[in-house]
């Protein structure tokens, strides 16, 4: 009896912990904000004459009182880091269509301690910017630019 109690506390600690494994997929709610990071992404590869597959792309998502920006930023000039780190590693993802996938950090990451380690103070707010407002319950794009 002891055994099988056993073997089931295995198997229910084994499932939780594949379970707690599985990469969190942020899905967009409105198409204009898939849109115009398509947008950024295009610019991107026109810039960096790269296919989207080649781009290292990832965003910063920024939320504020009734509003979020999403910093789209490309990190090839990053060095071995701790901020490279956290965006190889963390399991936050945007799903941009059905094959792109764009990692996602916050600002709470500066505390993490991969970034600790590399002593910054805040993490960059550049790339391509794009600013949502929420107007009746619903999600409205209402500006993109190019932060330098």
């Amino acid at each position: 009896m002891k055994s099988i109690i056993l073997i089931a506390i295995g198997v229910f600690e084994l499932t939780m912990n594949c379970i707690a494994q599985k990469k969190d997929i942020v899905y967009s709610s409105d198409a204009c904000i898939v849109d115009s990071l398509q947008v950024g992404i295009k610019k991107y590869e026109s810039f960096f004459k790269k296919p989207v597959k080649e781009l290292k792309l990832y965003a910063l998502v920024v939320e504020n009182s009734n509003e979020f920006g999403i910093y789209l930023q490309e990190y090839s000039h990053l060095t071995a880091s701790g901020l490279l780190d956290l965006i190889k590693t963390t399991d936050r993802k945007l799903l941009i269509n059905r094959t792109t996938a764009i990692s996602v950090i916050v600002p709470a990451d500066k505390m993490s301690l991969q970034v600790k380690k590399d002593n910054i103070a805040y993490l960059p707010l550049n790339g391509y910017y794009v600013k949502v407002v929420y107007e009746n319950n619903k999600q409205k794009v209402v500006e993109t630019a190019f932060l330098f």
